[in-house]
C-alpha cells in the first residue's frame, strides 16, 4: 500500500463537539477512510460554527459511520435553514438516526441500499 502524507492537510474534522482526530484508513481504502477522535493533529468542530452565518440548501454526510455525531452538530444549522439532508447511515445507527429523523420534524423522501452494511437517505423536513 503506497504511503499517504500527512493527512492533516484535509484541514478539519466535524462532529457533535470540539476535539481532535486522526485519520483511520479502512481495509486500505480512502473512500473507506473516517476520523477516529480523542487524539490526533487534525482538529474537530461542530457544523455549527462553521456554517453560523451560512445559508445551507443542502448537506450530505458520509463519515463512516459518524453521522449521528455530524447531525447532532448541526441544530442551529438545520432549525435555521431546514436543508435538504442525504446521509449514509450505518446499520448500527439507524434506530437513533430514524429517532433523530423524528426529533428534526423531518421525513423519509428516499433510501437506497447498496451495500449490506450501510443505506442511503435523503431527509426533508415536513
Amino acid at each position: 500500500m503506497e504511503q499517504i502524507a500527512d493527512l492533516s492537510m484535509l484541514g478539519f474534522g466535524l462532529s457533535d463537539r470540539t476535539d481532535h482526530a486522526q485519520f483511520d484508513i479502512l481495509l486500505s481504502n480512502l473512500g473507506a477512510a473516517r476520523l477516529e477522535q480523542g487524539e490526533g493533529s487534525i482538529p474537530i468542530e461542530t457544523g455549527d460554527h462553521f456554517l453560523r452565518d451560512e445559508k445551507v440548501d443542502f448537506i450530505k454526510i458520509d463519515t463512516e459511520g459518524l453521522e449521528l455525531k455530524v447531525l447532532r452538530g448541526l441544530p442551529s444549522t438545520i432549525a435555521r435553514n431546514k436543508p435538504a439532508i442525504f446521509v449514509e447511515v450505518e446499520n448500527r445507527n439507524l434506530d437513533n438516526f430514524l429517532a433523530f429523523v423524528q426529533e428534526l420534524n423531518y421525513r423519509i423522501e428516499w433510501r437506497y441500499r447498496r451495500y449490506p452494511w450501510n443505506e442511503n437517505y435523503l431527509i426533508l423536513p415536513r
